[in-house]
Formats: structure tokens, C-alpha cells, sequence
């Protein structure tokens, strides 16, 4: 799959340039590359050649929905995660590993001593997004609560459902990739963007 190619021109189709449709189509996206300093053309989708998805989760803590994104393991996938790693450096964020239920986790954080009144020096440590390798595949998540709940579940996967199968099946095999849209567990995060 080509997301660079498939991202330009759906953009572009709609509102001129990637960067508008970003802007305008998926504020939450706009949101993700500013505070990155990033550009998802340049910086992420020219190395993602294989299967990918990048999703938008509800957020019940504020309106700003989690974001996730899956990458497959290819020759490129390494120079990408070197790329990101540079970019949090820039931005002032440490790379650091850590463990999370037995799943080795890089994460890009921001560490701070905060003392308050003459009380003990603590560490405040913020962290920007996260990501670790499961089978095939690289999960890149904005926080480690929404890393964690997709590593515990359970559930079949999107591509196991019978139902996203059939809808899939008619779509054809030569295809730069295609969105998919849980309406009824996205439809609040839709509307207040449109």
C-alpha cells in the first residue's frame, strides 16, 4: 500500500493540499502533526510501504481523541522510528524503555523535577507517544493507556469480523488502501469536527 500516495490525493481532492485537508478534515490530525512538528507525508508515510492503519480513538478524559497507528514490519520501518526518534529529541522529549505487562515499550517523554514548599524532589514525567513491536507489526500509540488496552484485548481483530470481510472483499486487491469508518463508535468525535 502507498498511504503517502493515498493521503495526497485524498487530501488534495477535497481541499487543495494535504496539509488543508489535515487541517480541515481531521482537526484531531492537525492537532498530532503540530504538536509533533511533524508532516505526515514527509515524515511518517513515505517509509510505511506495507499494511498500515491509523485510528482515531474516543477520549472520555477530554475532546481530544487518542490516536493509534500500526505500521507492518518492512526494510524501511527502522529508519522511520530512527526519524521519530529525532523529531522527539528535537522537541525536547527523552527516548526511554520501559516495561508494560511483560511488553517492552519505547516511549518519548518529557521528564521534570517539580518541588513544591520544601518538600522532596519528584520526577514529573509527561509522555508524548509510545510504541512497541507485536508479531508483525509496529503499534505507535499517543499514551500508554491506549497502548495498554490494545495489547490486552481479547476480541477478534477488524479483519476477523465477517461483516468487514464481505464489505472488504469488494473492494479491489490492487488499491493504494481505503477507510473504514466505526460510525457508531466515532460518530461524537465526527460531529464535533463537522
Amino acid at each position: 500500500s502507498d498511504v503517502a500516495k493515498l493521503w495526497k490525493q485524498v487530501t488534495a481532492s477535497i481541499y487543495g493540499s494535504s496539509k488543508d485537508g489535515t487541517a480541515r478534515l481531521l482537526q484531531p490530525l492537525a492537532t498530532i502533526q503540530d504538536n509533533w512538528n511533524l508532516n505526515f507525508s514527509e515524515d511518517i508515510f513515505n517509509w510505511v510501504t506495507g499494511e498500515y492503519a491509523l485510528a482515531l480513538l474516543p477520549n472520555s478524559e477530554n475532546t481530544t481523541p487518542n490516536w493509534l497507528f500500526v505500521s507492518e514490519k518492512t526494510p524501511e520501518l527502522a529508519a522511520g522510528i530512527t526519524h521519530l526518534n529525532n523529531i522527539a529529541s528535537r522537541s525536547g522529549f527523552n527516548v526511554s524503555s520501559l516495561t508494560l505487562d511483560q511488553q517492552k515499550i519505547s516511549a518519548w517523554t518529557k521528564i521534570t523535577a517539580t518541588s513544591k514548599n520544601n518538600t522532596p524532589i519528584n520526577v514529573d514525567t509527561k509522555v508524548k507517544g509510545v510504541h512497541t513491536t507485536l508479531d508483525n507489526y509496529e503499534i505507535f500509540s499517543s499514551d500508554l493507556k491506549t497502548l495498554k488496552t490494545v495489547l490486552s484485548q481479547k476480541q477478534k481483530s477488524l479483519l476477523e469480523n465477517p461483516q468487514f470481510q464481505n464489505s472488504f472483499a469488494t473492494i479491489p486487491q490492487a488499491n493504494q488502501g481505503y477507510i473504514y469508518l466505526d460510525w457508531e463508535n466515532s460518530q461524537d468525535i465526527l460531529k464535533r469536527q463537522l
